[in-house]
């Protein structure tokens, strides 16, 4: 097996098209992931909150932030740090 040196992307690494867009796209995800617990009653109001079909959400929190907005992304971040229930949640690096 040949062992390759990273490139620190893994988009890049696997031939992604726009990998440092799809890599700041994930570290948004990985932060909407830290604030929402996996519990019900968070997913739920977190689905309130941003819109979105639960189906939608628990897929986004799964990898499928392909065809989302970096944009759209950020927002959906800021509203839950923007509500109470969501409050103090910390952020990771």
């Amino acid at each position: 097996m040949k062992i390759e040196n990273s490139s620190g992307n893994v988009y890049a690494d696997i031939g992604v098209a726009n990998p440092e867009q799809m890599l700041r796209k994930a570290r948004i995800v990985a932060q909407i992931s830290q604030v929402i617990t996996y519990s019900e009653g968070r997913i739920s109001r977190a689905v309130g909150i941003l819109g979105l079909s639960e189906t939608e959400l628990k897929e986004l929190l799964h990898g499928h932030f392909q065809d989302y907005r970096e944009a759209d992304l950020i927002e959906y971040l800021e509203k839950l740090h923007q509500d109470k229930s969501f409050a103090g949640a910390k952020l990771g690096e």
